[in-house]
């Protein structure tokens, strides 16, 4: 059986309108509010023979079936430890991905131990160096995506700043855009190969979202790109067939992907970094989850989920720094890596960066699993009077025809005053001998809230404010 099922919906007619009945299967979920059990501290990010050295960022994506760290700022030194230099954007591959997924390599570097970039300058940006003392600065925040999985080719998207020096010190920097680029997997070495195509050429401006750079993923035949401008977040997407394209790419505007930018609507605020991804951990409501920190320092983890990549995004905190035993050195980038260990069963890498000695930590978290297999049935009482609703949440009659079956009963009440009945089982058939019976009880609360028989309303005055009036009919 597939993971998850989603069988198309039905209607059931009532006096005050349809009900909408929804089912499937799911493998597993996750509480909802996430619930974590514990969290298992498993040490640095690091390099056979670089150790856990500074770097920042940490983000992580596959390609061609490998997982690959995005850092930036990386502190370059020779093997015995002498300094050369800084990078500003790298990656290293995980070496075992599945057995120990913090230990990484860089796959080539120089014979001083100097990193190689993922993206290098141009040459009309090293002679600007030379020629003024400008320098050009790369940054790739958000990990590489991959174009059609397993192909090991994608692209990644890359912010470009101009830093002004003096005296050999950075005197203050500009900011100009954001870039695109290229990436492929070598089929030999592994190395993730990187290429600026399109030169100095610059997709977005320094005055709009950094698309691309907060975080990036695929679904389907596109590309889906969050990037911020100043503390709100933004979304747009491309077709994967189209990436290099500006005209192509179309932007979240709160309710519909337009081509004007000018139209464009936060989906976040006041995140400072993070990741968002499809997903299975909380079922089938939510096929998108968030991981990440606030721009604040508050030393916290904060997760969501949502249907949609565009949200709304339901985001709570579920760890802080003294959990992670890093409230003094915690500094942010946090980052989910789904595939480092088996969600079906609540596992889940984060990882984050400190302050000192700037290197990159992670931790296994686990989290509180609501079942390992079950079908499931949603009955949506939005079409309904709302009155309906309103007796849902106040009387027990449909919770008591559940919990007689041993079905799993809950009520969503985000609908703006409707509710939707949630039940679980270990059997579809057992589910639909529930959902039948809560659907004939709403369908009498129905007739009897628009008066069809007398003896019915009756035994319902009370519910709606009938009594003075059924008194007087009993009266004559």
């Amino acid at each position: 059986m597939d993971d998850m099922i989603i069988n198309p919906p039905t209607t059931y007619e009532t006096a005050c309108g349809p009900i909408t009945l929804t089912d499937g299967y799911e493998k597993h979920r996750a509480m909802f509010p996430p619930k974590i059990e514990g969290v298992q501290i498993l040490g640095s990010v690091r390099d056979p023979q670089h150790g856990s050295h500074p770097r920042k960022v940490g983000c992580s994506s596959m390609l061609a079936g490998i997982p690959y760290y995005t850092f930036g700022n990386v502190a370059c030194s020779k093997f015995d430890g002498t300094p050369v230099g800084t990078v500003y954007n790298a990656v290293a591959r995980a070496l075992e991905p599945f057995t120990d997924p913090l230990l990484t390599t860089y796959v080539t570097t120089d014979i001083d131990g100097h990193v190689y970039p993922l993206l290098d300058l141009t040459e009309g940006e090293k002679n600007l160096e030379e020629e003024t003392g400008i320098k050009t600065i790369i940054t790739t925040n958000g990990a590489p995506v991959e174009g059609r999985m397993g192909s090991g080719k994608g692209c990644i998207w890359y912010q470009k700043t101009l830093r002004q020096m003096k005296d050999g010190l950075k005197e203050h920097d500009i900011y100009q855009g954001t870039g695109i680029a290229p990436v492929k997997v070598d089929g030999v070495t592994g190395e993730l190969i990187g290429k600026r195509i399109l030169k100095e050429t610059l997709l977005f401006e320094q005055h709009e979202p950094a698309f691309g750079t907060f975080c990036t993923a695929r679904d389907k035949e596109y590309f889906y790109l969050w990037g911020k401008h100043g503390v709100d977040i933004y979304l747009a997407r491309v077709s994967v067939y189209h990436p290099f394209e500006r005209p192509f790419y179309r932007f979240w505007n709160g309710f519909a992907f337009v081509p004007d930018i000018n139209m464009v609507s936060p989906v976040l605020t006041g995140y400072a970094h993070g990741v968002i991804y499809p997903s299975k951990l909380f079922g089938h409501d939510f096929h998108w989850t968030f991981v990440g920190n606030t721009s604040w320092e508050e030393c916290t983890v904060m997760m969501g989920a949502a249907k949609d990549p565009w949200g709304p995004f339901q985001i709570m905190q579920i760890a802080t720094g003294d959990v992670l035993k890093a409230s003094e050195h915690f500094t942010g980038c946090i980052y989910a890596h789904p595939w480092a260990f088996k969600e079906s069963v609540g596992e889940l890498l984060i990882s984050w960066s400190e302050k000192w000695p700037r290197g990159i930590l992670g931790a296994k978290f686990q989290f509180q699993m609501l079942h390992q297999g079950a079908f499931w049935k949603d009955i949506s009482l939005a079409e309904v009077e709302t009155c309906i609703s309103n007796l849902v949440k106040t009387r027990e009659e449909l919770f008591d025809m559940a919990k007689a079956k041993d079905v799993y009963y809950e009520l969503d009440t985000k609908g703006f005053g409707k509710v939707t009945i949630k039940l679980l089982g270990g059997s579809a058939q057992v589910i639909e001998y529930v959902a039948q019976g809560i659907c004939k009880e709403l369908a009498k609360w129905s007739r009897q809230a628009m008066g069809m028989g007398i003896e019915e309303k009756k035994t319902f005055k009370n519910a709606f404010g009938l009594a003075k009036k059924l008194r007087h009919k009993d009266e004559n």
